[in-house]
């Protein structure tokens, strides 16, 4: 099975990141209950490497006795999912090297990851973030990037308000005020 593409389609490869047209070379692997599974590859004209893609497709419908599938279902299979195994990531932009190691190598970290867990990546780029603003903009590290419940704006990344601010007062003197319920009781 072959899909078909316009003759002037273009891709940008994920290696150099220049921009080919490119020729699909389709091999069936096999069909599992989850459907039917099949490779496909092209290399990049600009930097001769491989692009390889795995493919999975619906089954179509059969059309024995007792299937439950409409009569207007296509006996097309639908492509489900497609994901780039080779090579892992899509290739970034290059990282300034005014950039610290450490920020770059949680970056790169992040990159990697993406395409297993995104959640995975999102907590290496919170940390690289956190890191920027601690080294870059000087601000204190004290917790984490976590957001102010209240929604106002934090200066710094404690978890708790600071000692000398107006808020941190006020939440000491509601907390150790006395309950008023019983006082009165």
């Amino acid at each position: 099975m072959r899909l078909q593409f316009p003759e002037n389609a273009k891709m940008v490869c994920p290696h150099c990141r220049v921009a080919f047209k490119n020729e699909w070379a389709d091999t069936n692997l096999d069909q599992d209950p989850e459907g039917h599974w099949e490779i496909r590859s092209t290399a990049c004209t600009n930097c001769d490497r491989l692009i390889v893609m795995l493919r999975q497709f619906s089954i179509p419908p059969t059309g024995r006795t007792g299937t439950t599938a409409p009569a207007t279902v296509s006996a097309m299979p639908e492509l489900i999912s497609e994901r780039m195994i080779v090579p892992r990531v899509a290739a970034r932009a290059p990282i300034p090297g005014t950039v610290p190691k450490p920020i770059v190598n949680d970056y790169d970290a992040a990159a990697r990851v993406l395409p297993e867990s995104a959640e995975a990546s999102a907590a290496l780029s919170r940390r690289c973030l956190q890191n920027l603003l601690v080294e870059k903009a000087q601000v204190k590290k004290k917790g984490s990037l976590r957001p102010d419940p209240r929604g106002h704006r934090r200066t710094h990344l404690a978890d708790e308000p600071r000692r000398g601010s107006r808020r941190g007062a006020r939440d000491r003197e509601l907390r150790d005020a006395p309950d008023q319920e019983h006082e009165h009781g």
